[in-house]
């Protein structure tokens, strides 16, 4: 098999290069992770990564799944959950109401700390292509759902695509959400008809798109110059008989295809009944599947068409570099990942491992670039607020009552050493982790700004469909907020986290020559501006501000009055991050 070589930028590991790839593939640069890039190499750290140890390579190691660790909160914060967590895996133990609350709080403590950052980051863009919602009313008592299908996305993100499309094709979260779990093969007499959903957005928005692509991602057009469809309505009727004959896994609730919250199970693959299922002949893309398959086999042969489709590596890799790197890749950038995508080097097709690593490592991703080039892409509001927490040392709180997870029957226990982050994020961000309104995700890959530089130059921004106005305004209200704290949210408050400026007032009181008294002097106070606006202009932006903006943040520290004491100097540095977090250049990843 022919191996396809990836265009490598030789980079050293400078603090700027580390900024920048950090930025691309975890969920904020820390001062840690920024000293591991620098010591390991560009290259180094991203193989690091691609192989480190992860909660799936074994059972007995420290290492917990979404659902183990989704499990450990629910047993904190009720005492009604006494048995071991093994035992509500394996089914021994049986389920009482979990929150989205929980889920959350599993969501950001991989994000906020894994070590496996990379790991977390790449699952978070397949969480934006293979949707489900929290907004799913079955979700909201039973987000065990959601930790069971984001563990299907984590231990996936590095494998091979096949393998993590087949695997949603059989998870509860994504029956339920797309509407086949129960779906029946075509019945005149019962008037049962195949439910279409899913199979609709397996090929429209999973795998092959709505138009058949180059390689390098440009849509083709027919002799009229009008796109070529991927698919038609025909082959969604054909796709949706493969998915009949499936319901949630040792299912207690009467009629098959029903759904009771109350006796359903969430964390097992989604059974199969032959009686229900469409056992005949079916075409599919121009390919046959022939009849007497079981339901197993149908969605492998399935899932083996969509594989084998020529749009399937474009489609994929262009919406990974999207959400990893840049919103507007070159054509040779697509070329080059989908090639990787289609062969790893060894005939293997779909190995996002190799995908991820020709993402990173592509001379587009690793070359340097101006302030007014087209490379890069506007931050999602949720990745510009976990890079907030993650650049000032962000810890879970140690203990809060378990009823704050909003679990009403029983919630009795403390919860330690967790965070707590609410619905609010909705409005504050307008995001929340694997909460979009649709299947369609909070945006879509092609939107185009009511700009006439984008319309112009051909351009998408993604992210900007929903940052509005009020959005930015909110996102603002929340960065001020959750930096203002006393270091610790009050046992009140609806999100949980610590965050410490330590390091930061330290380098105040260094430059007001170690005696807060010298705040009162502007000679002092302008040395300590002066220092820390340098200091979180590396921090926070990779040293992107420009002397323009630095002296509007610093006129603005001169000009306003602080105390003579350690909060004054804090209140200094709580009022240089939001400045720097409320511009353009901390919203713009480069």
């Amino acid at each position: 098999m022919k191996s396809f070589d990836i265009n490598v930028v030789e980079t050293s590991a400078s603090r700027k290069d580390a900024f920048k790839l950090l930025i691309q593939s975890t969920f904020g640069p820390t001062e840690q992770s920024m000293e591991e890039v620098m010591q390991m190499g560009i290259e180094g750290w991203v193989d690091a990564q691609l192989n480190a140890p992860s909660a799936y390579d074994s059972n007995t190691d420290t290492h917990l799944t979404y659902l183990e660790r989704h499990i450990e909160l629910a047993k904190m914060a009720n005492s009604i959950w006494d048995q071991p967590i093994e035992d509500y895996i394996d089914g021994t133990a049986k389920f009482t109401r979990t929150s989205l609350g929980i889920y959350r709080s599993v969501w950001f403590e991989n994000a906020l700390n894994a070590s496996d950052q990379l790991r977390q980051r790449v699952a978070f863009a397949l969480s934006e292509i293979l949707v489900i919602s929290d907004g799913e009313p079955a979700f909201e008592k039973n987000a065990e759902a959601l930790s069971y299908y984001y563990d299907l996305l984590v231990k996936h993100a590095f494998g091979n695509y096949r393998d993590l499309l087949i695997d949603i094709s059989h998870s509860p979260a994504m029956s339920i959400y797309l509407t086949y779990n129960g779906s029946k093969k075509h019945d005149d007499v019962k008037k049962n008809q195949p439910d279409e959903n899913y199979a609709r957005e397996l090929m429209q928005l999973f795998s092959l798109g709505l138009y058949k692509l180059e390689l390098n991602g440009e849509v083709k057009t027919d002799g009229n110059g009008k796109p070529i469809p991927t698919y038609i309505q025909q082959d969604v009727q054909e796709l949706s008989k493969v998915f009949t004959g499936w319901d949630l896994y040792d299912y207690e609730g009467g009629a098959y295809g029903h759904i009771s919250l109350r006796n359903s199970d969430f964390i097992h693959p989604i059974e199969y009944t032959a009686d229900f299922h469409d056992g005949g002949t079916k075409y599919i893309l121009g390919t046959t599947i022939g009849a007497g398959q079981t339901g197993d086999e149908d969605i492998a042969s399935a899932i083996d068409i969509l594989m084998g489709n020529e749009n399937i590596a474009p489609f994929v890799s262009k919406q990974l570099i999207v959400r990893l790197v840049t919103s507007n890749p070159s054509d040779a950038y697509v070329s080059r990942v989908a090639a990787v995508f289609n062969d790893n080097g060894k005939g293997v097709k779909g190995d996002l491992k190799a995908v991820v690593r020709a993402i990173l490592l592509d001379e587009e991703a690793r070359s340097e670039y101006s302030e007014e080039s087209n490379f890069g892409k506007m931050k999602e509001p949720l990745l510009a607020y976990t890079q907030l927490l993650r650049s000032f040392d962000v810890s879970p709180y140690p203990s809060f009552d378990g009823n704050k997870f909003n679990l009403k029957d029983g919630a009795d226990g403390m919860v330690t050493n967790a965070y707590l982050f609410s619905d609010d994020l909705k409005y504050g961000l307008g995001q929340a982790p694997t909460g979009a309104p649709t299947v369609f995700n909070y945006f879509s890959p092609d939107f185009v700004p009511n700009d006439p530089y984008f319309q112009e130059n051909g351009l998408v921004a993604p992210e900007i469909e929903i940052l509005s106005a009020q959005t930015i305004t909110n996102m603002s209200n929340l960065f001020l907020y959750d930096t203002r704290r006393n270091d610790r949210m009050a046992e009140d408050m609806v999100n949980l986290c610590i965050i410490s400026y330590d390091n930061e007032v330290s380098l105040v009181l260094k430059a007001l020559n170690n005696n807060y008294d010298n705040m009162a002097k502007d000679s002092y106070k302008e040395n300590a501006a002066t220092a820390l606006i340098e200091y979180l202009d590396a921090k926070l932006v990779n040293n992107r501000l420009g002397d323009q903006r630095r002296q509007i943040i610093k006129d603005h520290i001169m000009d306003t009055f602080y105390n003579t004491n350690r909060n004054g100097a804090r209140l200094m540095v709580i009022d240089v991050i939001n400045l720097i977090t409320a511009t353009s250049i901390y919203m713009v990843q480069r």
